[in-house]
């Protein structure tokens, strides 16, 4: 047994790190207060910086490389992956064309992915594939709209094809 200096709770060895600098071979934050302590750390500009390089060595070395674009294949092929992807795509078009804006908060870019979610949800109501839409068009011949949530909805795929490019005003 043994106390976590965070938490001050005494909790068995299990619950500990190993860590050969120590006396006794073991962290001193049991593994639940040192999770929450590197996403802590990992927050910060000087962690969120390190994290990201040692992802980065990590993903590039010869060793791991083919391991890493296995792992991301199998990601991207389950649902929650897949749908991710489409959101990330349809931002990256938009970001292309500067459609996206930077005043956007995490819950508007959280509602952005859940209509290519939602999407993806009714697709077993239609016979037609359905597909996230701009209400105003991204690139349109007379009008340019935003990738916000308010100009997102869900067509079939044949209705969208219709639409083009074009603003349809009722």
């Amino acid at each position: 047994m043994k106390q976590c200096i965070k938490c001050h709770q005494i909790k068995v060895l299990a619950e500990f790190h190993k860590d050969k600098g120590k006396s006794d071979g073991l962290c001193r934050y049991c593994k639940v207060c040192n999770r929450a302590h590197v996403l802590n750390w990992q927050k910060t500009p000087v962690g969120k910086a390190k994290h990201h390089a040692v992802a980065q060595a990590w993903q590039s070395s010869p060793k791991n490389k083919d391991k890493h674009a296995k792992s991301v294949d199998r990601w991207q092929k389950t649902p929650r992956g897949k749908i991710k992807l489409l959101a990330q795509a349809a931002k990256y078009r938009a970001f292309k064309i500067q459609a996206t804006p930077t005043w956007l908060t995490k819950s508007h870019l959280e509602e952005i992915e859940s209509f290519y979610t939602l999407a993806k949800e009714l697709q077993w109501l239609s016979d037609e594939t359905l597909e996230v839409d701009h209400i105003v068009p991204l690139v349109g011949d007379t009008v340019c709209g935003l990738h916000v949530p308010w100009n997102l909805q869900i067509l079939s795929a044949s209705l969208n094809r219709k639409k083009s490019n074009k603003l349809i005003q009722l």
